[in-house]
């Protein structure tokens, strides 16, 4: 066997509340995260038979070459998945309406058969399933795509505003998954279209410390300033008051 590591660009992502409700309704969400994501590559030229992609249910995994630029994902290939989302969505009700958290890293991984390994999946990953990014979605239900970039990514694909992506748009937070800290750059870019807040997530008031909710998740010494909301604690996670 001699199956080597190459660069990938590596995007994890996940349907919202999608084991709530009838099994129709979640049959519904799988088909339509795999016809969204279907429709979003169809219109990037540069999505082509070398990446990779598999969707399992309701959740995806995709890897872009190094060949493609990283901005383009950042920009156009999210753009597209946007849009393919509302597409969606518009002839749905609230019930049958998609919602997906998409996380995005870099670096080298393995890709064999149907399967892809590396650090910058687990990452991804880790990101998608994050508390901070969840609770993006559930303070700003107009949205359907909330995404979270690594701090790499932020700093390669993101800074220089390359493809028209505006760095201001989005949101510092640190976070803790499965025992794991985890940091990244959180982007609503539905958000940018509506006017208010540009594409950062709606942060609310200063968060708060709370009493631990288990042994796994506790919530200390948290700072917010501006579009940053950082974590100085070990066991931690981003929490916004549930009145808010």
């Amino acid at each position: 066997m001699n199956e080597q590591p190459y660069p990938y660009t590596v995007l994890a992502m996940d349907t919202v509340a999608s084991s709530a409700g009838t099994r129709a309704r979640q049959v519904h969400l799988d088909k339509a995260l795999d016809r969204v994501i279907a429709g979003a590559l169809h219109q990037c030229s540069f999505a082509d038979d070398k990446w990779f992609h598999r969707v399992t249910g309701d959740s995806a995994t995709l890897a872009a070459p190094a060949s493609v630029p990283k901005a383009r994902i950042a920009a156009d290939f999210v753009r597209e998945l946007g849009t393919a989302l509302h597409n969606v969505n518009s002839m749905m009700n609230e019930t049958g309406r998609l919602r997906v958290r998409l996380a995005i890293d870099h670096g080298d991984v393995i890709r064999h058969s149907d399967h892809i390994n590396g650090t910058a999946v687990v990452r991804a990953a880790r990101l998608c399933d994050s508390e901070a990014l969840r609770d993006a979605l559930r303070r700003n239900s107009d949205v359907d795509l909330a995404v979270i970039v690594t701090e790499a990514f932020y700093d390669d694909a993101v800074v220089e505003g390359d493809r028209g992506v505006d760095p201001r748009e989005f949101t510092f937070v640190h976070d803790r998954v499965k025992g794991r800290e985890v940091s990244g750059w959180i982007w609503l870019p539905s958000r940018q279209n509506k006017g208010g807040n540009g594409g950062a997530p709606r942060l609310g008031p200063r968060p708060v410390p709370v009493p631990p909710s288990d042994n796994s998740t506790k919530v200390r010494d948290v700072k917010a300033k501006g579009n940053i909301v950082i974590g100085t604690n070990g066991s931690m996670h981003n929490h916004y008051p549930d009145n808010q």
